[in-house]
């Protein structure tokens, strides 16, 4: 095998393991489902400050787009983050799949998925930067998805 199937390899591995841990994070965010067992285990529900507790990572006014505040409508439509994240892992994932290496000649195609990362890059960031400056929980699992992210 070449050095570049090697890349994709792994890079494909990495979007379909941080769509899976997306796909549980959103179970877990409309249905409060601990999921499977090695989700559940990385995701805990400690009491206190400074835990690492998922649900009240999920639960926080930063897990839905739009931020939730006090003076909203009731009938406001939040989307859940870590949808988001599924469908940003998932287009990477099938994009790798479908489209992989392209030839030089049609080397710009590929503008279109770095911009994408260079977004998703930045949520991972902004999210990660909220998580250790606004809450006073954190999720590991939410952690997990940027860190496969850079």
């Amino acid at each position: 095998m070449t050095r570049h199937l090697l890349l994709q390899i792994l890079a494909i591995v990495l979007a379909f393991s941080a769509a899976v841990i997306c796909f549980n994070l959103l179970a877990k965010h409309l249905g409060g489902t601990p999921g499977p067992a090695w989700f559940a285990a990385g995701c805990s529900e400690d009491e206190g400050a400074g835990g690492a507790d998922c649900a009240a990572v999920l639960a926080s006014r930063y897990a839905s787009i739009p931020f939730k505040r006090p003076t909203d409508d009731p009938q406001t439509v939040y989307i859940p983050v870590a949808f988001f994240g599924l469908v940003y892992y998932s287009a990477l994932m099938v994009w790798l799949v479908g489209i992989g290496r392209t030839s030089y000649a049609r080397r710009q195609i590929h503008l279109i998925p770095l911009a994408l990362i260079a977004g998703g890059l930045a949520s991972s960031l902004f999210f990660t930067y909220i998580m250790f400056t606004e809450l006073n929980e954190w999720c590991p699992w939410c952690l997990a998805t940027h860190g496969l992210n850079l």
